[in-house]
């Protein structure tokens, strides 16, 4: 394998990048520090078919080509590899403190909580105020239906009174002649 298949191989494999730049591997969130060997840059890989740690999780120097002389040495699997990294001292790539990225994430959490407390008091804002227009409507139903049977009895009685009308007035003219 040449180093340039293994470099084209390594930006397919893609980089996240967390709070102050830092890379981090896309699988497990690790930080992705500076080579100890060389300097040059780590990266994260999953084992392919063809190996005997198939799908496991390593991390080598973009440099490194296994079993070609010359090439930069280093090489761990995932679980050493967030050891070393944990016994570094706490430099993230590109210098950034581990405890300063941590209280960045920290906070962080916390703005999120914040916002998320706003949020949440709307939406009960905005509950309470549809419970309020829900009972407004249920009210003028009742008022509305209350005048439809108002207007359903005046109009009974207005037929009623037109035939009273026509009863005296047909008394009437049979009175007068």
């Amino acid at each position: 394998m040449s180093l340039g298949s293994s470099s084209s191989r390594h930006r397919r494999s893609g980089m996240k990048v967390c709070v102050g730049g830092a890379k981090v591997g896309p699988r497990t969130g690790l930080p992705l520090v500076p080579c100890p060997k060389c300097g040059d840059e780590v990266v994260e890989l999953r084992a392919s078919e063809l190996s005997k740690i198939l799908g496991q999780i390593f991390f080598k120097c973009r440099l490194h080509e296994k079993d070609v002389p010359g090439t930069c040495p280093f090489y761990m699997m995932a679980e050493k590899y967030e050891k070393f990294v944990q016994n570094m001292g706490g430099t993230f790539d590109h210098g950034q403190d581990v405890d300063q990225s941590k209280h960045e994430l920290l906070d962080e959490v916390a703005r999120l909580q914040d916002e998320l407390g706003r949020v949440q008091g709307l939406v009960d804002a905005l509950e309470n105020g549809l419970v309020m227009v829900n009972a407004d409507i249920q009210g003028l139903k009742a008022v509305l239906g209350s005048v439809d049977v108002k207007c359903t009895m005046l109009m009974k009685f207005g037929q009623l009174g037109l035939i009273c009308q026509l009863v005296v007035a047909l008394l009437v003219v049979l009175l007068v002649k």
